[in-house]
């Protein structure tokens, strides 16, 4: 974090270091190692450590913008940096990567965390979620209550849906699941608003569409 950072984001640091898992660049985040990458996770126990995580992916965003509007190169050169080079910001620890994946992160976190936030309102009784979209190796799914066996759910961002069977695909996992509360909670241009997708539900799993700051205008 630079220096001369406001309150709003020291708030964020201080309360991301008592919620998360794990340590890694400065803040408190777990991972482990999957292929190449690193598959992050955090745990959330109310609204309030939500809002904070996503001040950390906004700021992350921002800095990224900033380079972006000082970059004289060409268009092509601005597209290999975008691609290649270790110009973005990781959304929460705040380490180099390329734009493209700081944009794929910044949308599966997005998600994921509006989707925790609704789950508090569907479940009020529940203390927490850990959140892992894409660690596949470390949690079994994207968003898990601390409560064993309470709530359990799959998101994803897409432009639509249904694009390489991405929702058919969770629903599929999820019908498989002894979760007594099961979701799929999608992010998607097509569905801006948050609501329940009665019409895509099959075996007992819920569909959401959540609003984002990606998938809203």
């Amino acid at each position: 974090m630079q220096r001369g950072q406001s309150g709003k984001a020291r708030r964020a640091r201080q309360v991301g270091r008592s919620t998360c898992l794990g340590c890694f660049a400065g803040r408190r985040v777990g991972r482990q190692r999957k292929g190449i990458g690193v598959a992050q996770y955090l745990t959330v126990h109310g609204k309030q450590e939500i809002d904070v995580h996503l001040e950390a992916i906004y700021s992350s965003a921002e800095r990224t913008y900033r380079w972006i509007r000082q970059y004289s190169g060409s268009p092509m050169e601005l597209f290999r940096a975008f691609k290649f080079d270790p110009v973005g910001v990781h959304p929460f620890a705040g380490h180099a990567l390329n734009v493209i994946e700081q944009v794929n992160q910044t949308a599966t976190y997005l998600v994921a965390l509006e989707a925790a936030r609704l789950l508090f309102d569907l479940h009020p009784e529940e203390p927490g979620y850990v959140i892992a979209p894409g660690a596949y190796m470390s949690h079994p799914l994207d968003i898990m209550s601390i409560t064993e066996g309470q709530v359990g759910a799959e998101t994803f961002a897409a432009v639509d849906p249904r694009n390489n069977n991405k929702l058919k695909k969770d629903l599929m996992k999820l019908a498989t699941r002894a979760e007594r509360n099961r979701y799929v909670f999608f992010s998607s241009p097509l569905h801006p608003e948050t609501k329940r997708r009665i019409e895509l539900e099959v075996n007992g799993v819920q569909v959401w569409s959540v609003a984002t700051s990606l998938s809203v205008r």
